[in-house]
């Protein structure tokens, strides 16, 4: 991120499950349209700006990243527990810098989804929070919605952690 190495935490066993749970839910949502999930993996950005995201929404299929690096990545989305801060601020200033429509937050610290939306400069114009009883609709389809809760480990499985 801006031309430097980040060192990152180990993901705790929440953080993991929502990337699990995350990946099934996107692959199935994203069936039959125009768009795939890359996961927890590089996207270049720009030269100084390679970051990896938890789920990374672009246009095409996984091989097209054989050929070119996409250009059409309508939502990037980051699982933020210990690195809350982290995402709210380098990483949010990255992504809205970098002109990504729609950056979303998953908040296991506060069990809600931080929804930022606009970028302008290196900040997003527009943020809201919504909580597990809500539904969040795509930026690149509004046909298609995510129901946050399914973004979420159930508060059980978090108590299982020590939270």
């Amino acid at each position: 991120i801006n031309g430097y190495l980040v060192e990152m935490t180990a993901q705790n066993a929440p953080h993991r499950a929502v990337i699990v749970e995350g990946t099934e839910l996107f692959v199935d949502l994203l069936r039959d349209t125009a768009y795939s999930v890359q996961v927890q993996a590089t996207l270049p950005l720009n030269c100084r700006n390679v970051p990896e995201p938890d789920f990374a929404i672009f246009r095409g299929e996984g091989t097209d990243l054989l050929n070119d690096e996409p250009d059409d990545i309508p939502l990037i989305i980051e699982v933020a527990d210990t690195t809350l801060a982290y995402d709210r601020t380098e990483k949010l200033a990255c992504y809205a810098s970098n002109d990504i429509p729609e950056y979303w937050i998953v908040n296991l610290q506060h069990r809600t989804l931080e929804c930022y939306r606009g970028p302008d400069g290196d900040e997003y114009r527009e943020r809201r929070t919504l909580d597990p009883g809500r539904v969040v609709t795509t930026p690149f389809d509004e046909a298609l919605s995510v129901e946050v809760a399914s973004l979420l480990p159930s508060p059980s499985d978090q108590d299982k952690e020590g939270r």
